[in-house]
Order: structure tokens, then C-alpha cells, then sequence
């Protein structure tokens, strides 16, 4: 997966999902399961072109009449934690209507049937998993976003599953699809700097994150990949306490003669790192992981002024006649979801309801579980109708790599504007090695990039 600005983890006037995690051992214990295995008992084909599941499991067609197709979403909608995974439900559903008020896929609709509340309880996803398969009988889990994902059930029965990857299990199964990819490769974070770096000819950084793997693993991954190619780590910690003070991290940075602050926080927390910055007069770049919703920039515009965010989508304020994939979305979003038009979230999902849309227009009349399955693993280019950087899907399951292609956007006004465009073609593709110095100078864009 693109590890890109993924709205990991909250946005203003909620409790952030790291309070929670700092206050609950269990659900500390779920968020962390970074790179966690293939669910035992899998029945998959592994990975690669065409890809789908095994000893006959998805070979049925339940949810299907001649006429529609019923699916479900399953995440966190209510509770505390809603605010960080509930938006990817309208992105979805935006999708499902417009397609469905342009005629629908081969004679049929495609309906969000089923919108299934874990409300934030670890117990409730496997056993809303099982609902959704064996009750409701929903073709495909379309929209899945609850930081307890367990795919398990999911992939023992060959569910065409499309969602949200923040826990890092998505990964191996053929049938499991995240928007931009299911494997997390996060040294390409490391040259997303770099390339700031180099654009705004500075040598030293600093980077901040909270003292939990979910925040630090990224930061920590930046601070060795810098340090091999050889820029200045002027001050790092990745100890912060959720909701604690970083007015001390930012005095020390000051004092380090640091150029450029990376963020692994959440939104709370780079809000806080902002004031900071603000108050001591530090006269620094900064890159933030999470933020880049158009809510959080109205309400702390005046801090935010300058940061910058990389996002594997067209920037939502990019050219429409450049970008007809992005006029689409804003039509169908501002149509059917207008609340969560420049949600980060709600584009995910709006691009995963397009990878499932895809997947069942290319079955034809062989619409099994399996073969939708199948068919999303043949495409090579998904680029979610021209709105998301190219995901090639013949290898995304187990693998990431690259080129990483991705937007970078800036804090102007009240607006997120895409910065360092190359006339109107706002994405820039990097080459990302394990083990090597960052390369910040761009590559040739992959075949089917938007705007190419």
C-alpha cells in the first residue's frame, strides 16, 4: 500500500482512537498488529494475476437477483471512534447511486443493502462479519473500516472485501483490496521528505510521534532512511504522550536548528505541534501525515498556514477539465454525500466502491464471488474512474514495489492546493528501495496515471 496522508486516526472535537489505545491494553493490543499474518485456514490461490479463491469457496452468486446486486459495509459508525472510520460509508454509497442513476452494471444495480455498526467494540466486527455472510447474505463487503478488522471469516468464505487498511492485516488474501494497494511499504514516507527537502534546498529535519507503534513505526522508518542518505536528524521523539504537552519537542527543535518537521501524529496532536510552532516562531517546513480534511483546515486555518501533505488522489481542487475523473467525484459526492465531499476518507471509499464496480462489469455473466475476486486481480491500472494514483493489482496483495506515485498538497488560505505541479499534472511517482538512501528525484509517471 501507498502509505500515503490517510487520516489515520481523528479529526477535531473527538477523542482520538490513540487516547484509547493508550487507556485500553486490549485495543492496544489490536491496533498493533502491524504486519500481521494471513488468517489460518485461508482458502486462497496466493497472488498475481487473476488471483481468486480455492477448493470452490466464492463460487456462489448470494445477494444476486437479475435485476441488482446486494452488498453490505461493515466498520466503526457510532462510539467514540466513528469519526475517524465512518466517512468511508458515504464515499461508497455516492458511487453505488451514481452508478446506479446511470443504469447500473450490465442490467443490474448495485446496492448498499447493508450498513452494518460495530460501534467501536472489539467483539462485534467478527461477529457482524458472520451476519453480513451468513444472514444477510451480501455479495461483497464494500466499505469495511473499523480499526478491529479481522478478516478471517471474510476470507475463509471468499468475500469480495473492499476497505480501509490502518491495521496492516490486509495483506496475502486475494480477496481483500484497500484502495491503493494492501501492502504498507513505509520507507516511501522517507522520500516523500527528501523531495521537500531537496525542493526547499534544506539539510535538517526533525520528527515527532506519539510513543505507540501506529504513530512511531512511520517516524522511525523516516529517521533510518534519512540518516542513509545522509541528511541532518536535527531532534526526534517518538515517545510523545497522547494529548501531552509539545511545546518542550518544539522549543528543543527550535534549539537543533531544524529546517523541516515531520508528523506522525494525529490531528489533536499536529493542532497542538502547530500552536507550538506558532508561538516560538520557528520559521520551519512541515509535513503531516493527517489533517488534510477541509473541516480540520476551516477550523485552525490561521495555524495551518504552509503545512503540507502528500495524498495518493487528484487534489480536490485541481482542474476538473484536466481531471474528469475528479469531476465525477465531486458531481457524485456533492450529489448523493455532500457533507463528506472533501473528506479523505469518504474518497477511499468512494474509490473502493469503484474497484468492486469495476470487478463485477468485468464478470459479465459470470457474476460469482470468486470471479469478481478474479477479475479485480487481472487489472493492472486501477486508477478509480481517473481520480487515484494507479494501483496494479496483479501483485498489490503481497507486494509494493512502486513506483510510488502521489500529490502534494499545501495549506493556502482556507484551500488545500496542489504544490509542484508540472503545469496541470499534479502527481509525482518515486522509485523506493528497501535498504537504500531516498531518492527525491521523480521517475516517469506509471502508465494510467490521472492526467496522463
Amino acid at each position: 500500500m501507498k502509505f500515503r496522508n490517510r487520516r489515520s486516526w481523528t479529526i477535531p472535537g473527538l477523542k482520538s482512537p490513540l487516547t484509547l489505545l493508550a487507556t485500553s491494553a486490549v485495543t492496544m493490543g489490536l491496533f498493533l498488529q502491524i504486519g500481521a499474518a494471513t488468517p489460518a485456514g485461508a482458502q486462497s490461490a496466493g497472488s498475481g494475476a487473476g488471483a481468486t479463491c480455492t477448493n470452490g469457496t466464492g463460487s456462489g452468486s448470494p445477494g444476486v437477483t437479475s435485476t441488482s446486486v446486494n452488498v453490505a459495509s461493515l466498520g466503526t459508525l457510532s462510539g467514540s471512534l466513528a469519526a475517524d472510520f465512518a466517512a468511508m460509508v458515504p464515499g461508497v454509497r455516492a458511487y453505488l447511486e451514481a452508478l446506479n442513476a446511470a443504469g447500473g452494471i450490465n442490467g443490474r444495480k448495485i446496492n448498499l443493502t447493508y450498513t452494518l455498526d460495530d460501534t467501536g467494540n472489539p467483539s462485534q466486527f467478527s461477529a457482524l462479519a458472520h451476519d453480513l455472510t451468513d444472514q444477510d447474505h451480501a455479495f461483497a463487503a464494500v466499505g469495511v473500516s473499523s480499526p478491529f478488522f479481522s478478516p478471517n471469516y471474510l476470507v475463509e468464505n471468499c468475500v469480495p472485501t473492499y476497505g480501509y487498511n490502518v491495521t496492516g492485516n490486509w495483506e496475502g488474501p486475494p480477496n481483500l483490496f484497500a484502495p491503493d494497494g494492501s501492502t504498507l511499504f513505509l520507507p516511501q514516507v522517507a522520500t516523500q521528505l527528501a523531495f521537500l527537502m531537496k525542493k526547499y534546498k534544506l539539510h535538517s529535519f526533525a520528527t515527532i510521534a506519539y510513543g505507540v507503534a501506529a504513530s512511531s513505526n512511520t517516524c522511525s522508518t523516516v529517521n533510518q532512511y534519512m540518516k542513509l542518505g545522509g541528511y541532518t536528524q536535527a531532534y526526534s521523539d517518538l515517545s510523545v504522550q497522547v494529548g501531552g504537552n509539545v511545546a518542550p519537542d518544539v522549543q528543543r527543535m527550535k534549539s537543533a536548528g531544524a529546517q523541516m518537521i515531520m508528523s506522525c501524529m494525529d490531528v489533536n496532536g499536529n493542532i497542538s505541534l502547530a500552536r507550538s510552532v506558532q508561538q516560538y516562531g520557528l520559521k520551519v517546513k512541515q509535513l503531516w501525515e493527517n489533517g488534510s480534511d477541509q473541516d480540520v483546515i476551516n477550523q485552525y486555518s490561521t495555524l495551518l498556514q504552509g503545512v503540507i501533505f502528500e495524498i495518493g488522489h487528484v487534489p480536490f481542487t485541481a482542474s476538473t477539465s484536466f481531471y474528469p475523473g475528479l469531476k465525477q467525484y465531486l458531481q457524485a459526492m456533492n450529489k448523493y454525500a455532500p457533507k463528506y465531499t472533501y473528506d479523505e476518507l469518504a474518497a477511499q471509499g468512494y474509490s473502493a466502491a469503484a474497484l468492486f464496480a469495476q470487478g463485477v462489469k468485468m464478470a459479465g455473466s459470470k457474476l460469482t464471488q470468486a470471479n469478481v475476486v478474479k477479475q479485480d486481480n487481472l487489472i493492472t491500472a486501477f486508477n478509480a474512474n481517473g481520480f487515484y494514483a494507479v494501483t496494479n493489482w496483479t501483485i498489490a496483495h503481497t507486494s509494493a514495489p512502486g513506483p510510488f506515485c502521489g500529490a502534494y498538497i499545501q495549506v493556502q488560505g482556507k484551500r488545500l492546493v496542489p504544490i509542484f505541479a508540472n503545469g496541470k499534472q499534479v502527481f509525482h511517482c518515486f522509485a523506493v528501495k528497501a535498504n537504500a538512501p531516498p531518492n527525491p528525484t521523480p521517475v516517469a509517471l506509471t502508465p494510467g496515471t490521472p492526467g496522463t
